[in-house]
């Protein structure tokens, strides 16, 4: 897509290595879940942070089963993905920062 190809013209031009297709896919198989997705927020752009062109900042973490809910909680407790932003006006970085909301709660008896 038009994206993907400004990414790669960019990285040409600079010299980079070039970004390669199924590198998420890696985590995605193994059962991580997007907290931009699974939290159902607007997926953003993030760098470079001057002219977003492409989204290279992700939170991540291991699902739970249901939607939006993380494997990877203390016993006990679940962790629920409830939104990720990124912050466009704030410009520290090459990337505009990402900021990942989660709830840490207590499982329901019997989990």
């Amino acid at each position: 897509d038009g994206a993907w190809r400004r990414l790669e013209e960019r990285a040409r031009e600079r010299k980079w290595q070039l970004p390669q297709h199924g590198d998420l896919s890696i985590l995605r198989d193994a059962k991580f879940e997007d907290v931009a997705v699974a939290s159902g927020s607007e997926v953003q752009l993030t760098a470079p942070a001057m002219e977003p062109l492409y989204r290279v900042d992700y939170g991540w973490l291991r699902g739970g089963g249901a939607p939006g809910t993380a494997k990877s909680a203390p016993p006990g407790a679940t962790i629920t993905m409830e939104a990720a932003r990124v912050h466009g006006e704030v410009l520290v970085s090459d990337h505009l920062p990402l900021v990942v909301d989660l709830q840490l709660g207590e499982a329901a008896s019997g989990e």
